[in-house]
């Protein structure tokens, strides 16, 4: 047997600490056990982490502009859509016992900025970004369907773990050619629903890792599905509704698939995880029937081996020049917009990265529908470096 458990505090810590209360009695003195894995491996390269890559709440919007462009909607479309994703999701939670917040939002209410709505990173605002600040816990126990049934569980209670599997995708996202989509993910899927014998019109509810709803429409993109399918993408209601357990949060959609399946609402369910900028993955089908013969698991290998080798985008670290704009965002805090991030290629093919401070460039390129494209200039300041427009 193996249980699986996590949990977070996030609400309880940061109001502990808005409170100016000591924290010194929540530690134990304990020495930390060792992390399985692949070790402590920076989610971002030190040019990212210098331009504000490090923080998700920057990062994803860059795929979000990008996502727009490549529709060819205009903002205001491109707004009421992200708007009607999150509603859907909304309604999912709204009807979760165990729903951070249990309530449905209108797309309006999603898209529409207020001043309890304020954007946080454009175009997201507020209600599309995952709820960090929760106290939640879930725990699965795995074992075999031979000793479930010897302590004496309902047979038509099994739930299988069909097949699953882990990729990463090219790790820095300025490395990646295509920032609208994410290939490893694309291969884990279909690795994944090939070693389950599962087609994906076989699959009756899914839960796709939501922190933000570029994450989402990438997902649907290279699963092939719509993000407005019957089937929902969401069996929860979402992290920015069901809630955004910073390390967790894909056990509860395990927990509530297993649920829904135990309950006859499905027979079959995908559920992804992701972590850091679309970069790390993880796949599982589970199912209210095993598979034929015994379960192996997915040599995934090969399959990171053609993602490793696929195409790359090479960044230029030092370049100053004139660029065209790949995607971009806006950083917002309460007073309004702060600090933008441009990804943007130079006449040679490479890619460069750049911040903007001027306010009057902030102001321009929210004024502007179509800022992809947009042609401008990198220079350097110090250590930072600046992206300026250019006019004709």
């Amino acid at each position: 047997m193996a249980l699986l458990q996590g949990a977070e505090l996030f609400a309880t810590f940061f109001a502990a600490m808005k409170s100016g209360d000591s924290l010194a009695h929540w530690a134990d003195g304990e020495t930390l056990p060792e992390i399985l894995g692949d070790g402590d491996r920076d989610g971002t390269s030190a040019a990212e982490k210098a331009c504000g890559l490090y923080e998700p709440i920057n990062t994803y919007p860059l795929f979000e502009n990008a996502l727009q462009h490549g529709k060819k909607n205009s903002r205001s479309v491109h707004q009421q859509l992200l708007g009607e994703l999150s509603s859907r999701m909304s309604a999912v939670a709204a009807g979760n016992p165990h729903a951070w917040r249990q309530e449905r939002y209108s797309a309006d209410q999603i898209s529409t900025v207020s001043d309890e709505n304020r954007i946080i990173g454009f175009p997201y605002t507020k209600l599309m970004n995952a709820v960090l600040a929760v106290d939640m816990a879930s725990a699965v126990l795995m074992t075999t369907a031979g000793k479930a049934i010897e302590i004496g569980i309902d047979p038509s209670r099994l739930v299988y773990l069909r097949a699953g599997t882990d990729i990463n995708e090219i790790w820095n996202i300025t490395e990646r050619e295509d920032l609208t989509r994410s290939p490893g993910l694309g291969k884990a899927v279909r690795a994944v629903l090939d070693h389950a014998d599962i087609a994906l019109d076989s699959i009756d509810r899914f839960d796709l890792y939501s922190c933000f709803p570029s994450a989402v429409q990438i997902a649907c993109n290279e699963i092939g599905l719509s993000p407005f399918d019957e089937r929902g993408v969401t069996v929860t209601g979402g992290l920015p509704f069901f809630g955004g357990p910073g390390n967790n949060y894909s056990l509860h959609a395990i927990a509530e698939m297993v649920r829904l399946i135990r309950e006859g609402e499905a027979r079959n369910g995908l559920v992804t995880a992701n972590g850091l900028y679309l970069t790390k993955h993880s796949v599982g089908v589970y199912s209210s029937s095993p598979q034929d013969g015994e379960w192996q698991a997915i040599d995934a290998l090969p399959l990171q081996n053609e993602v490793d080798s696929g195409p790359r985008v090479q960044l230029s670290e030092d370049y100053q020049g004139e660029v065209v704009v790949e995607t971009y965002t806006i950083s917002f805090d309460r007073n309004g917009p702060k600090r933008g991030i441009v990804v943007a290629k130079t006449p040679s093919g490479l890619r460069a990265i750049a911040n903007i401070d001027d306010h009057i460039t902030l102001q321009s390129l929210l004024d502007m529908d179509a800022v992809i494209g947009v042609k401008g200039r990198i220079h350097t300041q110090g250590e930072s470096r600046f992206f300026e427009i250019v006019t004709d």
